[in-house]
């Protein structure tokens, strides 16, 4: 019978305990988390350049690699306008006319608002090439 008295006291003080667990850094603040927005753009020419860049939005936007020095609020004002290009696959059904616009490729990954990105863009087709084309002018990809 002591021992059913004891199982409530117990589970408190796990309970308690477990509170005390959170996701601080040890100095009684929450850790930083980081953005919800963390883009990595990985570029190919086809002629051997490449370069990668990596976009950060949240409360301190920040462009690095071939991105830095371009306006990282207004990048992610752009990644945002352009969040179903890069959040959904193309459609594989889509009729594209059968243009090659050249041999540049590159591979987006990260996250959008929290919501994975992992895309990869070419111009082996009119599709790919208007894709590539919206990107570009919304400074994420350069232009062909």
């Amino acid at each position: 019978m002591r021992n059913v008295r004891v199982l409530p006291a117990l589970l408190a003080l796990v309970a308690v305990a477990l509170a005390g667990c959170g996701g601080g850094d040890g100095d009684g603040e929450g850790a930083e988390r980081p953005p919800a927005t963390a883009l990595e753009i990985r570029y190919d020419d086809g002629r051997g350049k490449r370069a990668t860049a990596s976009l950060r939005c949240g409360d301190e936007p920040a462009a690095e690699g071939w991105l830095a020095g371009r306006d990282a609020a207004g990048l992610c004002d752009a990644v945002g306008a352009e969040r179903e290009l890069l959040t959904e696959p193309p459609d594989p059904r889509q009729a594209c006319i059968l243009l090659y616009g050249g041999p540049q490729t590159a591979h987006i990954t990260g996250t959008l608002d929290g919501e994975e990105v992992d895309r990869r863009f070419s111009r082996t087709n009119g599709c790919r090439i208007d894709e590539w084309d919206r990107l570009a002018k919304a400074g994420l990809l350069p232009e062909a």
